[in-house]
């Protein structure tokens, strides 16, 4: 399974692209990540996820939709902005389509993907229905905007909540510490790293 990384601007928000053989996964279509994603990859089985549906994680979610007809996915506490964004009143600078769903996580749901499976964690506090992808297998992590290298997501916007990102924070520390953590804004890092802080 390879993974790229890619930066998506305006405010430098991470997304991923994975891929293998015939299946590919694309982790929170951001702000112009079809040009910056497709001109580089061609698959054949392509799913999305999103971590949650801030404008900057899912600014491109319909074209990705329209353009591949691949499965879109998000938790169900989170569909509503994805469908009509601004209903979770964080302003946004930019103007884009709405896009509904049709897949949705449940918490602790095993999704099978590249011959193994990955884990959804739910992890709300920066939104209501954040959630992170967990490899076991692979000891992978793409945390969104839960976990960062040194930090946190903000708990200041409308629909965040301090002490559910604790709890949030609290089930990903119990993960294996050689976890390598691919999150939703700045550089990877090491799961063992972060509960140390």
């Amino acid at each position: 399974m390879e993974i790229c990384r890619y930066v998506f601007e305006p405010i430098g928000t991470n997304g991923y692209f994975l891929y293998e053989e015939d299946q590919a996964l694309m982790i929170d279509p951001g702000c112009d990540s079809y040009e910056k994603v497709a001109k580089d990859h061609s698959w054949k089985n392509l799913t999305i996820f999103c971590t949650h549906s801030h404008w900057d994680h899912i600014a491109d979610a319909a074209r990705w939709k329209k353009e591949t007809g691949a499965s879109l996915w998000v938790h169900p506490l989170d569909a509503a902005n994805l469908e009509y964004p601004g209903r979770d009143g964080i302003p946004c600078p930019l103007s884009f389509a709405g896009v509904s769903a049709g897949q949705f996580f449940e918490d602790q749901q095993e999704i099978p993907l590249f011959g193994t499976s990955v884990r959804i964690l739910h992890t709300p506090g920066h939104s209501p229905g954040g959630v992170c992808f967990y490899f076991p297998e692979k000891d992978l992590l793409f945390s969104g905007d839960t976990m960062f290298a040194g930090g946190c997501g903000k708990t200041s916007f409308p629909g965040s909540d301090p002490d559910a990102m604790h709890r949030s924070l609290s089930i990903l520390h119990e993960l294996p510490e050689e976890t390598i953590v691919y999150p939703g804004h700045g550089p990877t890092t090491v799961l063992g790293k972060e509960k140390s802080r």
